[in-house]
C-alpha cells in the first residue's frame, strides 16, 4: 500500500502494528510525539470477522481475536492518538470503521453474524460517545458503516494468532464481499465525510430500510412490554 502511494511525492511511513497490542499502539503514538509530528486525522480501520459458525458454536479463541482487534483495537487507537490531535489545537478528525452490522444483526443464517455484529455494536457506541466527548474540542468524529465492500476481509482469519483454518471460511459471505463496492470508492466517500463532519458515513443507501425495520421492532417492543405491565397490574 505504501509503495502504491509513493507516486504522490508525499512522505509515506508504513508501520507494522498489531492494534490489539496496547503497548505497541501507545509506543507508536509516543514515537510520533517525539518526532514532533502533528497528527490531524486518525482512522481506526483495522477489523476482522468471524462468520464460520453461529454464535453458540463460535470458538472462544475467535471471540478473543475478533474483540481484541475490533473493539480493543479501536479503544487503543482512541486512547493513544486522540491526545495527539488535541496537542496542537488545530482541530482534526477521527474515523472509526464500524459496519452496518454494528447497527443491526443480519437475519440471514448463512452469514453467522452474531460475533462480528457484537463487536461492531461496541464500535458504534464508542464512536457516538467519542463524538460527544470531543464536540467542544474542535475534533470531529465519524462512524464509517459500510455494507459489503470488495476486499480480502472474508479471509481475515489469515491474520489470526493461531493461523488460518479452512473451516473458518464462509463461502456465502466471501461471495457477497467479492460482489461488493470498490474499496477506493469507499475511501473517497470517507474523505468527503470527514470534510462534512458527518457523524455517520454510509456506503449503501439500501441499508436504510434495514435500520428502519430494526427500529420499528424496537418501538413495537415498548408497546408490547407496556401491555405486559398492564396484565400484571
Amino acid at each position: 500500500a505504501a509503495e502504491s502511494l509513493r507516486f504522490s511525492g508525499r512522505d509515506i511511513r508504513p508501520v507494522t502494528l498489531n492494534v490489539a497490542d496496547r503497548a505497541a499502539v501507545h509506543g507508536l503514538a509516543d514515537a510520533l510525539r517525539r518526532d514532533g509530528a502533528k497528527l490531524h486525522v486518525v482512522v481506526n480501520n483495522a477489523g476482522v470477522g468471524y462468520h464460520a459458525r453461529p454464535l453458540h458454536q463460535s470458538p472462544d479463541e475467535a471471540f478473543d481475536w475478533v474483540f481484541g482487534v475490533n473493539v480493543a483495537g479501536v479503544f487503543n487507537g482512541i486512547k493513544a492518538f486522540v491526545p495527539l490531535l488535541l496537542d496542537h489545537d488545530e482541530g482534526g478528525h477521527v474515523v472509526n470503521t464500524g459496519s452496518m452490522g454494528g447497527l443491526l444483526v443480519s437475519d440471514d443464517s448463512a452469514m453467522n453474524a452474531g460475533l462480528y455484529s457484537a463487536s461492531k455494536f461496541a464500535v458504534t457506541a464508542m464512536t457516538e460517545a467519542l463524538r460527544n466527548d470531543l464536540a467542544n474540542k474542535g475534533i470531529g468524529v465519524s462512524l464509517l458503516a459500510p455494507a459489503f465492500v470488495d476486499t480480502g476481509f472474508s479471509r481475515s482469519d489469515r491474520n489470526r494468532p493461531d493461523g488460518p483454518s479452512p473451516t473458518d471460511f464462509n463461502p456465502a459471505f466471501g461471495a457477497r464481499l467479492a460482489a461488493g463496492m470498490d474499496a477506493d470508492l469507499v475511501g473517497a466517500l470517507v474523505v468527503e465525510g470527514i470534510r462534512a463532519d458527518l457523524p455517520y458515513i454510509f456506503t449503501h443507501p439500501a441499508g436504510r430500510a434495514l435500520v428502519e425495520a430494526r427500529h420499528a421492532r424496537i418501538l413495537a417492543g415498548f408497546e408490547q412490554s407496556a401491555r405486559l405491565g398492564k396484565i400484571r397490574l
